[in-house]
């Protein structure tokens, strides 16, 4: 992997998911930032790749980032998108495995959210970042959960789409958004 002008080098195979172009390359640079990193919601991998690729090309072997995800089935009810979390998704696993699974610094931890913030308060491992991707599954919740815990939380899909998302985002002056962008962040003396 290469840096060129600090700019994330996206893999040669495409990665499917949501990310665009431009959040891809401010998660690298936000990875580049910080030495321990939480993702919950990695799908296929998208976003983990350059989170992955900022944190390694910075920290080498002393980074460490934490793909959470149970990889749940996606599925629908009364026509709303939601998943199965008694059924895995194993396309999707299968991909993030092909496309991330080669970084030294991945950790991946196959359960939700707030079983993550469990363990992680359990062994004392306190994250520099915390990325919260998680779609439609407890958004408000995971929010709620990791918000105190991270010297920055970001996360994705600050958009018409999460309506409840949006509006409990907007109703707090202390996060801000990116530009262009759906996604949403604030630093932790900000709480």
């Amino acid at each position: 992997m290469k840096i060129r002008n600090d700019k994330y080098s996206a893999p040669a195979v495409p990665i499917p998911g949501w990310t665009t172009a431009e959040e891809l390359e401010w998660l690298y640079l936000r990875a580049r930032e910080n030495r321990v990193i939480v993702e919950v919601g990695c799908a296929y991998g998208r976003s983990s790749h350059a989170i992955l690729t900022g944190n390694f090309e910075e920290f080498r072997n002393e980074g460490r980032v934490y793909c959470v995800d149970p990889w749940p089935e996606p599925c629908k009810n009364n026509g709303k998108d939601e998943f199965d979390s008694s059924r895995k998704c194993t396309e999707r696993r299968t991909t993030f495995f092909l496309r991330c699974g080669h970084f030294p610094n991945l950790n991946v931890w196959e359960m939700t959210s707030c079983r993550a913030h469990f363990v992680m308060m359990l062994f004392d491992v306190r994250p520099d970042m915390v990325f919260l991707d998680p779609g439609t599954i407890n958004i408000i919740d995971s929010l709620a959960t990791w918000k105190h815990y991270a010297r920055f939380l970001c996360g994705h899909d600050y958009s018409e789409k999460y309506p409840e998302l949006k509006s409990h985002l907007e109703f707090d002056s202390r996060i801000k958004f990116v530009k262009g962008t759906s996604i949403w962040y604030v630093e932790e003396e900000n709480w």
